[in-house]
């Protein structure tokens, strides 16, 4: 009964994480894709610029920033959704999440998270057309493997 319980436990812990495989790697960022055809991109720098002060208005800079960025590439209906801000004595976590349009005129959906600490940062987006496909695969277990190769 005890090898019965343990091989059970053994098959639901394994098929509740996310299988990621590398499509490509090009300086300090590299992308991945899951069995849900969602999209990880990874970005982390080691010298990043002090930031003074994490506030709502650093969350609306970043998305504002990113909107216009989007917009050279062909993507429109960028907006965020919900944002959040969490701190801790070694690291700030900053959320947004929220959808746009492609070049092609799909909706997709995001979620970003950008993860300071005193001596790096590390950025995670996932996207993906199906939102419950990304939420499914934007869970904190499933991101622990990325932070901890991070130092996060």
């Amino acid at each position: 009964m005890k090898f019965f319980l343990a091989f059970i436990f053994i098959i639901t812990s394994t098929s509740a994480s996310a299988s990621w495989s590398l499509k490509r790697e090009y300086g300090n960022t590299a992308i991945y894709s899951s069995q849900n055809h969602t999209l990880l991109t990874i970005n982390h720098k080691t010298t990043v610029p002090k930031i003074k002060k994490f506030s709502k208005k650093l969350i609306n800079k970043l998305a504002n920033d990113k909107k216009k960025m989007l917009d050279f590439i062909g993507v429109t209906d960028w907006k965020v959704t919900n944002s959040n801000l969490e701190r801790s004595k070694e690291i700030t976590i900053i959320t947004i999440e929220g959808s746009y349009r492609d070049n092609q005129g799909e909706v997709n959906y995001f979620i970003e998270k950008h993860f300071y600490s005193s001596a790096s940062k590390l950025q995670i987006l996932l996207t993906n057309s199906d939102l419950n496909k990304i939420n499914k695969d934007a869970t904190d277990s499933h991101m622990q493997g990325f932070r901890i190769k991070y130092g996060f």
